[in-house]
C-alpha cells in the first residue's frame, strides 16, 4: 500500500518540528544552566552580608540574552503548535484511507428498485 503524498508531508513534518522543539529545549536548558542563581544581586530585604557578585553583565548582555530566550521560547512554541497539526493530517489522512477502504468492501444494497 502506497503512503498518500498528505501523509507523507505530515510525517516530514513531525520530524521537522520534533527536531525543532528538541532544539529549542536543548537552547533553553543551556540557558538555564548559564545562569547561576548565586551570582544574582541581593533583593530588597537581603541581609546586609549579601554580597554583589564581582561583575555583572551589562544591561545590553541581559537584553540580548533574553531576546535569545524570548525567540526561542516561541519557536518552541510554534513548533509545538505545527507538530499538533501535522498529527491532526495524520490522523484525518488515516481516516480517510479508512473510509475510502470501507467503501470498497461493502456491496450496495437493494433499494427495491429492481
Amino acid at each position: 500500500m502506497q503512503i498518500p503524498p498528505a501523509m507523507q508531508s505530515a510525517i516530514q513534518g513531525l520530524q521537522r518540528y520534533d527536531w525543532q522543539m528538541a532544539d529549542a529545549a536543548s537552547q533553553i536548558a543551556r540557558f538555564s544552566d548559564s545562569t547561576d542563581v548565586s551570582k544574582t544581586p541581593p533583593g530588597p530585604g537581603a541581609p546586609p552580608h549579601a554580597a554583589m557578585p564581582p561583575a555583572l553583565p551589562s544591561t545590553h548582555s541581559i537584553d540580548v540574552v533574553t531576546e535569545d530566550l524570548t525567540g526561542t521560547m516561541l519557536t518552541m512554541m510554534f513548533a509545538q503548535r505545527a507538530y499538533t497539526a501535522q498529527l491532526r493530517i495524520v490522523s484525518v489522512t488515516k481516516e480517510m484511507q479508512k473510509e475510502v477502504t470501507d467503501l470498497g468492501t461493502h456491496t450496495p444494497k437493494d433499494n427495491g428498485n429492481g
